[in-house]
């Protein structure tokens, strides 16, 4: 088989596919990204077993259909480093060659009837949502999940489209924080089943982060019994769920609250910076103390010193104060724009404390119980 494609593109396709691809497979065979052309359609398939991605490529002509294996990790490199516009990628029974203008490459090749067989396809029943909105909502989630916890699935990220009004929530804690962001969805196909819940592996969601595009291009996302599926114009991205059960996340957020503040991200995101610089380890509380138009954090660690931050903000109630771990605060505020509006509320320093912005996020961060309580 003999391919004529764009460098460029073949390259960025190749660099995508290869991200699936562990540094040490389980299997030989899965350091290799399958290339099959069909009817003039170009895509390249990788997989972990766990996760699988297939990405349709552009710009390839092929005299005729047929299957080959890429040696994922030196073929992303030579696509790479090659600065012809075009490359001819050539390839007989146990070797592919890839040649430019001024270069050609010979490497060894497995047999790609022996790749495993994944075959992507996305149901009837389906959701869509919108490319930016989606990738909006992994970013916001994910830092929240607690890859090394036994307990429950609290090593993924909650797709919840059980809502009748078609609302997807994406929710996602660790014990000690949880984030939660909803948005709308579409429906397609029959919905007559009922509830939809599906934990996705932070590798997926990583994935779909780097595939999916910065634009209103629709996602449609099946919620299978066991997997999920992904997909866009160019890529499927097919994955294991997370086993285990996930906490009922909405029977923790507060119903009502004593204090609301609106803050812009950027002024909050500054003072919870500086507060981080001294604590340690053993010591990470800040307390966040609120006063008549001001609030001040303050820290202090055995050994690194103590500190005093102070923001003016509009609150004319009583003082009132909570520990937090200022980098939980931090990893939210982080995944905002400095101009975006939060809302901060709270009760006491024994409740937890929530910031939400107007788009839908809503984030919950667990007091740290003071020593002296």
């Amino acid at each position: 088989m003999k391919l004529d494609c764009n460098r460029a593109l073949l390259a960025a396709a190749c660099s995508a596919a290869s991200s699936v691809i562990p540094n040490k497979p389980i299997q030989p065979l899965l350091g290799n990204i399958l290339l099959t052309v069909t009817e003039g359609t170009a895509t390249l398939t990788a997989t972990d077993s766990e996760v699988t991605l297939v990405h349709s490529v552009s710009d390839v002509t092929a005299d005729g259909d047929g299957k080959l294996l890429l040696p994922a990790k030196r073929v992303s490199e030579i696509l790479k480093e090659m600065r012809d516009e075009r490359v001819n990628v050539v390839t007989d029974k146990n070797t592919i060659r890839l040649r430019g203008d001024f270069s050609e490459f010979k490497l060894p090749i497995a047999d790609p009837a022996e790749f495993p067989s994944n075959p992507i396809f996305v149901p009837e029943r389906c959701i869509e949502v919108s490319g930016s909105m989606l990738r909006t909502m992994i970013r916001r989630t994910v830092f929240a999940t607690d890859p090394d916890s036994g307990r429950y699935a609290l090593g993924g990220v909650l797709f919840d489209a059980s809502d009748i009004k078609s609302v997807l929530r994406l929710a996602a804690t660790d014990g000690r924080r949880m984030s939660v962001i909803s948005a709308p969805f579409t429906q397609k196909g029959d919905w007559s089943a009922g509830a939809v819940k599906s934990v996705i592996p932070p590798k997926a969601l990583s994935l779909l982060g780097k595939t999916v595009p910065e634009s209103n291009e629709l996602v449609s996302v099946a919620l299978l019994e066991a997997s999920a599926i992904f997909a866009t114009e160019k890529t499927k991205i097919w994955t294991r769920l997370v086993e285990g059960r996930f906490p009922a996340y909405l029977d923790v957020i507060p119903k009502a609250f004593d204090l609301s503040i609106d803050l812009l991200a950027g002024g909050l995101h500054s003072i919870v910076r500086q507060a981080v610089i001294l604590t340690s380890e053993e010591s990470r509380g800040v307390d966040f103390e609120f006063s008549k138009g001001k609030l001040t954090l303050r820290s202090q660690a055995a050994d690194v010193g103590a500190s005093e931050i102070k923001m003016p903000v509009s609150y004319d109630g009583d003082e009132v104060s909570i520990r937090l771990d200022p980098r939980f605060v931090s990893d939210f505020i982080n995944c905002l724009a400095p101009e975006t509006s939060v809302t901060l509320r709270m009760t006491d320093e024994d409740n937890p404390l929530t910031l939400s912005t107007p788009d839908g996020s809503m984030y919950l961060i667990v007091p740290i119980v003071r020593e002296n309580s």
